[in-house]
């Protein structure tokens, strides 16, 4: 099977819509494709990218495969904008607590330690982490299919 091929069966698919392929029908990577690290693997073994804003899971028996609005190779903000929101409210809500908290924290210890500033930025960052991961797959399985 080649790119075009799964062009045409992608055509008629909502963005992001993924199809199974299994590796018995489709042996290889059609040409073109290249791995890359851009975007949630989801449990996949490989990912790729193609031409058409196409995006290849690869696991032992199978493949996913959508498309995308926008290729992130070319577009990153683009791509996060349309095609993962989950990813910007994600960044934006660890932004976003990581510093209140790191704020809160500070000013509480700022008298009571020499190391206030690492105890706020420990707490900040573990604070964004924990949130910014928790809101991402929240709303990807709100989100999508």
């Amino acid at each position: 099977m080649d790119i075009k091929e799964l062009k045409k069966i992608l055509a008629n698919r909502e963005f992001g819509e993924n199809i199974t392929i299994p590796k018995r029908k489709m042996p290889r990577i059609p040409k073109g494709c290249s791995e890359t690290l851009l975007g949630d693997p989801n449990g996949a073994l490989r990912q790729y990218r193609c031409n058409y804003n196409i995006h290849i899971l690869e696991y032992s028996d199978r493949y996913k495969i959508h498309k995308d609005r926008v290729d992130p190779r070319k577009d990153p903000l683009g791509h996060v904008m349309y095609d993962s929101p989950e990813t910007l409210a994600g960044l934006g809500m660890a932004s976003i607590s990581g510093l209140a908290v790191g704020k809160i924290i500070y000013d509480k210890r700022k008298d009571k330690s020499k190391n206030a500033a690492w105890e706020a930025g420990l707490v900040g960052i573990s604070t964004a982490i924990i949130t910014g991961l928790s809101t991402y797959y929240l709303l990807k399985n709100i989100w999508r299919r």
